[in-house]
């Protein structure tokens, strides 16, 4: 078997070092996909410390996959160390020490990268604006793109990070993601209640959303669990009776009845309607609304 020609020789361990990486990167994604367990995903990050230092590329956005900055940065990054390190066994003339040279050079351009690359991107602030931008034009998917990633480089102690996973949910919502979308208002729920200065409206806001979420999806039991909650806050939030309060207690008598509960319907309506006709200023159309509703269910019953 002949020798490769000279002028490929100062390639060769840096290509067979890339080609090995891109083997591996291969292996595992390989290993990752036919696995059922989905944390063998993390698999992944072995990479992150394979391919140090040059690992913070992965937290670019999802518009230049991790699947292709691995085997193509990191193949790069290990070609260049194995040319480097060719140089170095090589040392003996000044064409040897030139390729040394621009060797390192590009190590250390390739090494650079991240900070060129994560630098020039936009804030949490203007991530968050393209986000709204986006919505306006109703391009929703560019949209949640750009609000995940608000929520992404948003501080922890951002005042209106619960805002912003409630705006990524309703988005997911449009879309019709609901899996997706639970999990958003979820997280709204949690950050809002445990965020500095946590306040009942932001929690009952969070609360309203999920049981609107649950009575979308049909979900009858998470929405009941729901509304008794949002209950709760009301009376916080509005120091006693109020419009929304009578509202819950008339949604809930509407889940009641659809389950077929006509006796636990007819009676929390009847709740909501004293409820509501209880207050200052009571809503006279939703009041006559409850009593036709009353008066229809107490006629099926009979």
């Amino acid at each position: 078997m002949s020798d490769p020609p000279r002028s490929w020789r100062w390639f060769l361990f840096g290509s067979i070092l890339a080609a090995v990486h891109t083997v591996l990167f291969a292996v595992i994604a390989v290993a990752v996909a036919a696995s059922p367990d989905p944390e063998a995903s993390m698999a992944y990050y072995v990479f992150v410390s394979l391919d140090y230092p040059i690992s913070r590329l992965y937290q670019l956005p999802v518009l230049v996959s991790p699947v292709v900055l691995m085997p193509v940065f990191g193949g790069l990054l290990w070609f260049l160390y194995g040319f480097v390190l060719q140089s170095l066994f090589t040392i003996r003339s000044h064409s040897s020490r030139w390729r040394l040279a621009i060797g390192t050079l590009l190590l250390l351009f390739v090494c650079a990268l991240p900070e060129l690359f994560l630098k020039s991107l936009p804030g949490w602030e203007e991530q968050w604006h393209r986000g709204t931008a986006a919505r306006e034009a109703k391009d929703l998917d560019k949209a949640v793109w750009h609000v995940s990633e608000a929520i992404r480089l948003s501080p922890k102690g951002n005042s209106i990070l619960d805002g912003m996973w409630d705006y990524l949910g309703r988005l997911y919502m449009e879309q019709n993601d609901y899996p997706h979308a639970e999990t958003a208002f979820a997280n709204a729920l949690t950050t809002a209640t445990s965020k500095p200065g946590s306040r009942p409206i932001d929690v009952l806001n969070a609360y309203n959303e999920l049981a609107q979420f649950y009575e979308r999806i049909k979900d009858r039991q998470r929405e009941k669990d729901c509304q008794k909650k949002v209950i709760e806050l009301n009376r916080i939030v509005y120091g006693g009776d109020s419009v929304q309060e009578a509202d819950c207690w008339y949604r809930l008598a509407e889940i009641a009845y659809e389950e077929g509960n006509l006796a636990e319907a007819q009676a929390l309506i009847e709740r909501a309607i004293k409820l509501e006709q209880s207050l200052p200023q009571p809503d006279t159309w939703s009041l006559n609304y409850m009593r036709d509703r009353l008066k229809k269910w107490t006629m099926e019953r009979k």
